[in-house]
């Protein structure tokens, strides 16, 4: 039986923009990287993680979700170890909740997935913040999205677990955002791209790994969770 579990714990995005505010973060990803490690601990804190946006009774509000080893009673846990006050106004560890990920894939399954990344290279640009959007190292005349999908389905290929074709994938979201890191010298402008399509089960030995470890860089920033699905049988 898999020992992997899906993550869903409530957000105050009010209060998670106040906590930003009071820590001097200008970089929005960066905020929720070091809210997981500062409430987990670096060891247990979860990721590849993503944070889903909605609005409720007109209040913006949130949903984290990732992918763990550890059960809901051991994220709460360490969560009373390391947590402040500050940290818990924002992610209440009494809304976490953990449920087990399927742990039986078959070769050719064909499932649904969106996932959120940022379509990078290293760069030897230190301009780039050592890092370079992977369209602006494209051919002139590419087309922005096709790049980032046709990235994404080399960077699944590398990976092993799935097979995708570019066409059947759609850019959900695309945005170019200004970032920093905690290390690096300056801001530089990098893709934030939301890709939703099909894929194949390729190796099914691999998928736990593809969960896990999630795909392209940053994953400790928000970026590579692969969220999955069977496809809805659709009636005639």
């Amino acid at each position: 039986m898999s020992g992997i579990y899906l993550m869903k714990a409530d957000l105050s995005l009010i209060n998670m923009a106040r906590w930003a505010a009071e820590e001097r973060h200008s970089d929005p990803d960066r905020t929720a990287h070091c809210l997981l490690v500062e409430s987990f601990g670096p060891e247990a804190a979860p990721r590849p993680f993503v944070i889903m946006a909605r609005e409720e009774n007109g209040q913006p509000q949130g949903s984290l979700l990732a992918y763990t080893c550890r059960t809901a009673e051991e994220l709460r846990e360490s969560a009373e170890r390391h947590q402040r006050l500050a940290h818990a106004a924002v992610l209440d560890p009494e809304t976490i909740r953990t449920v087990r990920t399927p742990s039986e894939w078959e070769e050719g399954q064909t499932l649904e997935f969106e996932i959120r990344v940022r379509p990078v290279k290293r760069s030897s640009n230190r301009q780039h913040g050592q890092e370079q959007d992977f369209f602006l190292a494209s051919p002139e005349g590419s087309n922005r999205t096709e790049i980032y999908c046709t990235w994404l389905a080399s960077t699944m290929s590398r990976q092993g677990a799935l097979s995708a074709d570019p066409e059947n994938m759609i850019v959900k979201r695309l945005a170019l955002r200004r970032v920093r890191r905690q290390n690096a010298s300056g801001w530089h402008t990098a893709p934030d791209v939301t890709i939703v399509g099909t894929a194949k089960v390729m190796n099914p030995e691999l998928m736990e790994q593809a969960m896990t470890k999630g795909l392209g860089r940053h994953k400790g920033y928000g970026y590579g969770m692969l969220l999955l699905r069977r496809p809805e049988v659709r009636k005639s």
